[in-house]
């Protein structure tokens, strides 16, 4: 690859990339069937990306191994991949995988009938384990809905009232997703419920001024200043909720970003340094190797040699 950063592309840009790869899009919705040529579909992810948008994979036969942040995943029979914005997404393998994929972008969300922010917490609860595993009733329901929305993109276009029988769908399949993965947190004791609820507010807030900020923000205050609370109260809530304070998840992110500009662009050290806003090469190194346990340039042999 000879691009300067992990590429990142919205889902129309996705489709303009990759052409002959199946499925369908309308209005930032994705769309891809079972009967669709699978080995086609996989040109999509087949390099590390960002995709700006929200990806729902739903296994109904085979598998298929994925890279999500440096992190494999095994989709299979019955189980569901939930792919966050500004997550890096690679398919490094399938075994005859099947099943149904759904794509929609922020702005889709903004366009339902939905309470967004009530799905704030169950999205936490999928922030590091993105991988569910369902009953096969839920697995056919979930199905159900996304080939119900491709029939309506498909075949309905010129009916009256589509769009809003579309966002119907869209609202029902989110609905439906989320209760599923609420089922389990309804099953837990929900000891001081209401202060939890308070935490994971600001872990959310937390994790989304990280996700803007941490190229050139490495501080516990900066992001304390921007949630309104002080640096001591910031790290006590994210180790609650999290179990990792306030700075390993903001040394997650910038390793995360390191070790993949190293491996996948054509950055060299000093302006992988810079562009995640180190004031040299040696800081960054002495960083980068606090963090690992091993040198940028030592990172960057070794992945050549597992690529070789």
């Amino acid at each position: 690859m000879n691009n300067q950063n992990i590429i990142s592309f919205s889902i129309s840009e996705l489709r303009e990339k990759n052409p002959d790869a199946p499925g369908i899009v309308h209005n930032g919705c994705f769309i891809s069937l079972p009967e669709y040529d699978n080995q086609n579909r996989s040109v999509l992810f087949n390099y590390p990306c960002r995709i700006n948008a929200y990806f729902i994979m739903i296994c109904e036969s085979g598998s298929a191994d994925i890279n999500i942040n440096l992190n494999e995943y095994r989709i299979s029979e019955n189980s569901i991949l939930i792919h966050k914005p500004n997550n890096i997404l690679q398919m490094i393998g399938t075994n005859e995988a099947r099943g149904y994929l759904l794509g929609f972008e922020e702005n889709l969300l903004q366009q339902v009938d939905i309470n967004v922010r009530g799905l704030g917490p169950v999205l936490l609860q999928v922030l590091e384990e993105p991988v569910l595993h369902v009953t096969p009733e839920e697995s056919r329901q979930l199905q159900g809905l996304i080939r119900s929305i491709a029939d309506e993109i498909a075949k309905a276009r010129e009916m009256p009232f589509f769009e809003e029988i579309l966002r119907s769908y869209f609202s029902l399949f989110l609905y439906k997703l989320c209760s599923i993965v609420s089922k389990d947190r309804k099953e837990r004791p929900s000891v001081e419920s209401s202060a939890k609820s308070r935490n994971e507010e600001y872990f959310h807030r937390f994790m989304q001024e990280l996700s803007l900020h941490y190229k050139n923000e490495r501080s516990v205050g900066f992001y304390a200043s921007q949630l309104c609370i002080t640096p001591k109260y910031l790290t006590t809530l994210i180790k609650k909720v999290s179990g990792h304070s306030a700075a390993d998840w903001i040394d997650r992110y910038v390793i995360l970003e390191a070790k993949n500009l190293l491996r996948y662009s054509s950055m060299s050290i000093q302006e992988v340094a810079y562009y995640l806003n180190f004031p040299n090469q040696s800081f960054f190194g002495k960083y980068f190797k606090h963090q690992t346990g091993m040198s940028p340039s030592a990172y960057k042999m070794q992945q050549r040699s597992d690529e070789a």
